[in-house]
């Protein structure tokens, strides 16, 4: 027997909808190329791939600069984590002798 999941109903919105700011920028001859040819292979529109791409490099900077506070007593053991040496699993184990993609 199998058990139904409810689900509430969704209100789906077009992205267009909700975009609702404009973004501008220059760009010269050669980058406009560039993002073109890339947009292009990506599959995606101009916009799209711009956008995406923005987005990515934004969230990953803003992951790069987080910062967190320890008093000394969680800073003495946060260290202490990173200098114990890591007991590697069997899945690692199992990954690190597979032969790399790229080598294949």
């Amino acid at each position: 027997m199998t058990a139904k999941r409810q689900t509430k109903p969704r209100v789906r919105q077009t992205a267009a909808a909700l975009r609702t700011k404009r973004i501008n920028l220059r760009a010269s001859a050669s980058q406009d190329r560039a993002i073109r040819d890339a947009a292009n292979a990506a599959g995606k529109t101009v916009s799209q791939f711009i956008l995406d791409s923005a987005c990515r490099a934004a969230e990953d900077l803003r992951l790069d600069q987080t910062t967190f506070r320890l008093n000394p007593a969680q800073w003495k053991k946060f260290v202490a984590a990173l200098d114990r040496p890591a007991r590697p699993s069997a899945a690692l184990r199992r990954l690190m002798t597979r032969r790399p993609p790229w080598e294949q």
